[in-house]
């Protein structure tokens, strides 16, 4: 009888052990390379759900695929998701300058070597794009009556300048 209580406190300890170290283990992979790789190059990586690299101090520094390789994910974000992130809507935050071309941008955004192209609309565009003071700053082009267009706010609207040769 001792026995039988001994092996079921026994078998107790050990599934409600095991339960809760389990529960307890993050999922969480780390994937450490080396250069050179034994085995090549990664050419794909796929996360289903949202991908972090690195930390606040991050861990890498830069992340290169083989010609033709990609990674991909739903999200993708820095550790605390301050500094960048992009979203499957198409939403991206950078928190500081971008640069085109450029690894080194004098501005929030720089293109260069290159052309920056607004969109363009035949007509003045519509009053409701430029009906609220945070939609201020966007800018279209009036091709069909040669005219740059340039939100003011809600007070003012679009204001325009004629474009001539």
């Amino acid at each position: 009888m001792f026995s039988i209580k001994k092996n079921l406190v026994l078998t107790l300890f050990l599934v409600f052990a095991g339960a809760l170290f389990f529960s307890a283990c993050a999922e969480d992979i780390t994937i450490t390379t080396y250069y050179p790789s034994p085995f090549g190059s990664y050419q794909q990586l796929e996360v289903r759900d949202f991908m972090r690299v690195g930390t606040a101090s991050p861990l890498i520094s830069q992340t290169s695929l083989v010609s033709g390789g990609y990674v991909r994910a739903p999200r993708f974000e820095d550790a605390d998701n301050t500094a960048y992130y992009v979203d499957p809507s198409g939403n991206a935050l950078i928190q500081g300058s971008v640069g085109i071309r450029t690894t080194t941008p004098n501005s929030a955004l720089q293109v260069a070597s290159g052309y920056l192209q607004i969109h363009s609309v035949a007509g003045a565009p519509p009053a409701v794009d430029c009906n609220l003071d945070t939609m201020r700053g966007r800018m279209v082009l009036d091709r069909t009556n040669n005219r740059l267009y340039v939100c003011n706010g809600a007070a003012r609207g679009w204001d325009y300048e004629t474009l001539t040769n």
